[in-house]
């Protein structure tokens, strides 16, 4: 997941900044890094439930969900698009 070291250093900063403002800042750089990984074509499901681990990584709950969805979307049939 090398495409994923910006959103992991933007989730490092949002735990390190201690005034709200700039962790406002840093929310929002993160919402363009997730909409970035989406349209480089992973599943927003599985870039959110990323997030949320990379948020608090003490919790070992959002590490296994992300884990299952992302085993999930990564073993499901690749179907074509259209639209």
């Amino acid at each position: 997941m090398d495409e994923t070291v910006e959103l992991r250093a933007i989730y490092w900063r949002i735990r390190m900044v201690r005034f709200v403002n700039r962790r406002r800042k840093w929310y929002r750089r993160a919402a363009k890094e997730k909409a970035r990984l989406a349209g480089l074509g992973f599943h927003p499901e599985v870039v959110r439930l990323y997030a949320l681990h990379l948020r608090d990584t003490s919790r070992e709950s959002r590490l296994i969900r992300f884990e299952q969805a992302f085993h999930e979307y990564a073993n499901a049939p690749k179907q074509l698009t259209l639209f």
